[in-house]
């Protein structure tokens, strides 16, 4: 056997002698999922065993599938084995368990900015700051997208990265100034359009987000556009057939979402086709 294996094996058995009492507990109540935490955190701490803690918050998660620290935990392993998808996966599990949890929130924000997704990326951070507004990181968040604008305001990025901080925030009507001001400067990006028709939808500005939905249909021609999220904006300001046709469109590009149909069969209902609503609505149920 080589040194180096040698080395690995014995290292490998001291870190089992250091679990041994947790092992023990393990076995003792096999059903607990606090032994298996507190197995998986003591192998995540003395690095290179995030395998085993994988293993053991997993087995923490078949359990007790609503259980934070096993998809927290869990995610926090797949990250360091640089698993950064399967590790999005179970931050964004633990913020549906708790959604107002700081440390998932950044930790999600740490894996979509190692996979490349910027704008996901600036959301969760500033979220992550946002949930805990006293601590630095708050302070040293905002000013580094606030800093970036003043000294790029011509940026389209800049401003765009901004808007997704205001929005992260909650603050909408600022949000939608950066957002407009990213749209002067480079009114191709269709990012810029999509993120400013949501903040108009939280908003209740149905009208002014279809029409940002109808000019990133129009960037993205002939690939398919945002028209389910367009249909939605036009049921919710009464242009019922508009709403169809762009429910259609979805559902014909492929699009076999349940509450897609039920919107379709609700604007089927507002215009008298009781026939056509009540295909929907079977429809939508066989799907959900």
């Amino acid at each position: 056997m080589k040194l180096e294996d040698l080395k690995k094996d014995s290292w490998r058995y001291a870190v089992q002698a250091m679990v041994g009492d947790l092992t023990d507990r393990i076995r003792e109540s096999p059903d607990d999922p606090e032994g298996y935490i507190a197995r998986g955190r003591k192998y995540a701490d003395v690095g290179g065993f995030h395998k085993d803690a994988v293993q053991d918050f997993s087995k923490v998660i078949e359990l007790d599938g609503g259980n934070l620290q096993g998809f927290y935990f869990r995610g926090l392993s797949h990250s360091e084995l640089g698993e950064h998808t399967k590790a999005i996966y179970d931050y964004r599990e633990a913020i549906k368990i708790a959604y107002s949890f700081p440390p998932a929130h950044h930790k999600l924000g740490v894996s979509y900015e190692a996979l490349g997704d910027q704008t996901n990326a600036i959301y969760h951070y500033v979220k992550a700051a946002s949930l805990d507004p006293d601590t630095s990181l708050y302070k040293q968040t905002l000013d580094r997208y606030t800093d970036a604008a003043l000294n790029q305001p011509e940026d389209p990025e800049v401003l765009f990265d901004l808007g997704m901080v205001w929005t992260a925030m909650l603050e909408d009507s600022i949000a939608i100034k950066s957002f407009s001001e990213a749209i002067r400067l480079r009114p191709d990006g269709e990012d810029a359009y999509i993120q400013r028709a949501l903040c108009y939808r939280s908003a209740g500005e149905y009208k002014l987000a279809s029409e940002d939905y109808t000019e990133v249909i129009r960037l993205r021609y002939p690939a398919i556009g945002p028209f389910e999220a367009r249909g939605y904006c036009y049921q919710r300001i009464g242009e019922y057939q508009k709403a169809i046709d762009d429910y259609t469109t979805a559902i014909n590009e492929g699009t076999n979402y349940y509450k897609t149909y039920l919107h379709r069969a609700t604007c089927y209902r507002e215009i008298g086709l009781d026939e056509e609503a009540e295909r929907d609505y079977k429809k939508s149920a066989e799907l959900e």
